[in-house]
């Protein structure tokens, strides 16, 4: 559709349903994995079918942990969100449906799983996988924490540290909801205004929302902030 693209994986060993030459049992045909790329998303969504996701970084991971009582928002009384499972020198085991992901280049990742939860083994020996222990059936969405830079050197990359509790709150927040689709319509009411119209197709992680309130958050670009009503915006008191 004009917003979005669907794009679905299967194991090495699993043809899709539409390959003939497919040695694969017909319960191995319905194990796979989707990502939604929906323009404007400041979340990458993964839904998975009977598979084990395994998220390795572009270099390596410095830390894997639970959010700290003050990382979570404060309409969410779930203590479940995560807890450690195990943990040693060489490995790092939690489960839930909130985690911290952090990587050399000082850069944290939220990672939402869906409300089945899921159990993440961090191998803190090599540093570059973080494994689900067994096969797993829903979603999980990562959001980058918008990093700010240290005014003494704005160029130097060991600088960036993340913001505020308030923009790891909001990511939280709206990690329930998330789009799988949209179209854009327009209409012109007179002469030199047109109206466009963003529509998504969306769904949830979860029935109830660890938030007040489960509305789609996208992201625009500056010249559209320009033109978008008011009440569609976030302030900066949403960001403290």
């Amino acid at each position: 559709d004009p917003l979005s693209v669907t794009l679905r994986y299967y194991p090495k060993n699993v043809k899709s349903s539409g390959d003939s030459s497919s040695s694969s049992s017909e319960n191995d045909k319905d194990k796979y994995w989707e990502t939604y790329l929906v323009q404007g998303s400041p979340y990458l969504t993964f839904a998975y079918k009977d598979v084990t996701p395994v998220i390795t970084p572009l270099s390596i991971f410095k830390g894997f942990t639970c959010p700290t009582s003050t990382e979570k928002d404060d309409n969410n009384d779930n203590s479940d969100d995560c807890s450690v499972v195990h943990q040693d020198d060489t490995t790092v085991t939690l489960k839930g449906t909130r985690f911290l992901l952090h990587t050399q280049e000082n850069l944290t990742w939220m990672l939402f799983a869906s409300k089945e939860g899921i159990v993440l083994s961090f191998d803190n020996i090599r540093k570059t996988t973080i494994t689900s222990v067994q096969t797993f059936s829903g979603v999980l969405r990562l959001a980058l924490v918008p990093p700010t830079i240290s005014l003494q050197s704005s160029t130097d990359i060991s600088d960036l540290s993340p913001t505020s509790i308030g923009v790891k709150n909001l990511l939280a927040c709206h990690s329930n909801t998330y789009p799988v689709g949209g179209k854009v319509t327009w209409n012109v009411p007179t002469k030199g205004v047109a109206n466009v119209h963003f529509r998504y197709t969306t769904t949830t992680l979860k029935s109830d929302s660890d938030c007040h309130s489960n509305e789609l958050l996208m992201l625009a670009l500056p010249h559209h902030m320009q033109v978008l009503p008011a009440e569609q915006l976030l302030s900066d008191s949403n960001l403290v």
